[in-house]
């Protein structure tokens, strides 16, 4: 019995890892996207808004979310450049 337990502890563990990894992409999936929409309508955000099928209040809740700026992006791009 104690067998059969550990093993399924394991797995439940595994999984959990997974989904948390999962969780941790789609994150960083929808930043990207948002992102991307920001710089395609030059940092305007009601365009941005529609552009991701999203009204300006969900929007403006993820550049919070996410710490999304302009001056933050631009900067961590300069970085990556230098780099």
């Amino acid at each position: 019995m104690g067998y059969v337990l550990a093993r399924f502890s394991l797995f439940v563990l595994r999984a959990r890892i997974r989904m948390e990894s999962l969780k941790q992409k789609i994150k960083e999936l929808e930043k990207a996207e948002i992102v991307n929409a920001f710089r395609d309508c030059n940092w305007v955000m009601a365009r941005a808004a529609r552009k991701r099928g999203m009204t300006e209040r969900v929007i403006g809740y993820k550049i919070r979310k996410y710490g999304i700026g302009k001056k933050e992006v631009e900067d961590r791009e300069l970085r990556r450049e230098g780099a």
